[in-house]
């Protein structure tokens, strides 16, 4: 009857448009933690043999896909060992989107569960019609083998989907408050809904205008202005660095500037991110003293490997990152590991590139290797400013000027901009941080 009650006024609100100036309360009650990492990429263990004999081993690629098993296991136990209430995961569950995967990966979380934590979860770019989902011979799957949005609702009804006090017709979004005072916001702007007939997602991140609209409404329920509300969603809401979106257009949402704007204006003060694969913290603040928080959690497949631990306690949030530190494969030297896939699947690819625009061989080595660099880097987050970002001594003058077409991302990429990216605490009244 009560969720009756919110989907009528939500309704109501909805035709009417009309919604009234925005104020959120200070929530000096509140008190929870939860862990968050994103992008696992989980690839069941019984796929991991057609990358390993197609010779596509994690050595040549940034995502470790290949021990994906294995770093999730020890992220479940760390998770376990964190003593938080919550875990919230944005999205790139899968490294395929294969039915097989995501029931592998539901069979980790319901171990958490289990355990007496509750999880919550939104879809990424790769969770849904995953072109990524070839069989061996390179063409699609049979469609019984992945996932479209109602089977991705079916299989995570456990964790998020089944709990929503509220949910979105027109997309994957929904409200959970699995805290009294704490609304979970799950955003789905992946556009899951609008893949084409034979399977394939749509790439770019997009909140519809019927979302958006639904969005505004929950946002002024009865009774909002008393939650903390925190949102979760796949892809950035702020640039991570000048010039991503246009460098990385399709790592933070279109018309982010606008979706920004409308969290802020409706009491929202934290989002959390993933996708771009960095463990970077970014926050935009406006002249009437809005401000807004993007906490984007680096991947649990590439360097440096983190998950964030977040505790809240009124009106304060402390957020401490921690990292795998080995896995039973590799063993203590796993950061090296997967610093070394990072950077080497990063300057393989941008290596071909610079071959294919005539670069000599031993230029494109040195270039590709500097641009892997400066991708850990960012990834690891808190990073040192490089001068010149980028070496072109030896390069030929043709070299040269080609580089400095690019020279300039890589120097943002090492400009991190504030607040720090691993540890700090923040004031979400205030936007102040330490």
């Amino acid at each position: 009857m009560i969720y009756l009650i919110k989907q009528l006024w939500l309704a109501s609100l909805l035709l009417s448009g009309g919604l009234p100036p925005y104020a959120e309360d200070s929530i000096p009650g509140l008190r929870t933690s939860w862990v968050v990492f994103s992008d696992p990429h989980y690839l069941d263990p019984s796929l991991c043999e057609d990358i390993v004999s197609s010779g596509d081993t994690s050595g040549e690629n940034l995502k470790l896909l290949v021990e994906s098993d294995a770093i999730l296991k020890e992220a479940v136990q760390m998770t376990l060992r964190s003593g938080a209430e919550l875990v919230l995961i944005p999205g790139d569950l899968t490294g395929d989107g294969k039915m097989v995967s995501h029931m592998g990966f539901a069979d980790h979380l319901a171990f958490l569960e289990e355990q007496g934590m509750q999880v919550y979860v939104i879809p990424g770019n790769h969770d849904i019609r995953n072109t990524g989902a070839l069989s061996p011979d390179g063409n699609m799957t049979n469609r019984e083998e992945y996932v479209d949005a109602a089977r991705f609702r079916e299989i995570y009804a456990p964790y998020g989907y089944g709990e929503a006090i509220l949910r979105d017709s027109c997309s994957l979004s929904y409200v959970a408050e699995p805290v009294d005072g704490l609304w979970i916001v799950g955003l789905d702007p992946s556009l899951s809904h609008l893949g084409d007939p034979s399977g394939h997602p749509a790439r770019e991140g997009e909140i519809g205008r019927e979302t958006i609209r639904w969005l505004a409404a929950v946002m002024e329920l009865p009774g909002a202005r008393e939650k903390r509300k925190i949102v979760i969603m796949h892809y950035g809401v702020l640039e991570h660095f000048r010039g991503q979106k246009r460098y990385f257009s399709r790592y933070v949402v279109n018309d982010h500037k606008r979706v920004a704007r409308l969290l802020a204006e409706h009491g929202v003060k934290v989002v959390l991110t993933g996708h771009f694969h960095a463990n970077d913290i970014t926050l935009k603040k406006w002249t009437d003293d809005t401000f807004l928080f993007d906490v984007e959690t680096g991947s649990l497949v590439t360097y440096p490997c983190p998950l964030r631990r977040i505790e809240i306690a009124g009106d304060s949030m402390h957020i401490e990152t921690l990292t795998i530190a080995s896995i039973p494969s590799v063993g203590e030297n796993f950061s090296g590991y997967a610093r070394h896939a990072a950077e080497k699947g990063v300057s393989s690819h941008v290596e071909q590139f610079l071959l294919s625009w005539h670069f000599r061989p031993k230029s494109a080595e040195k270039v590709a290797f500097q641009i892997g660099e400066a991708f850990a880097a960012h990834c690891e987050g808190d990073e040192i400013p490089r001068y010149p970002p980028v070496d072109v001594e030896g390069l030929c003058l043709l070299e040269r000027f080609l580089v400095c077409f690019r020279k300039r991302m890589v120097r943002e990429m090492y400009n991190d901009l504030p607040p720090p990216d691993n540890n700090i605490s923040i004031n979400l009244q205030s936007g102040t941080f330490r």
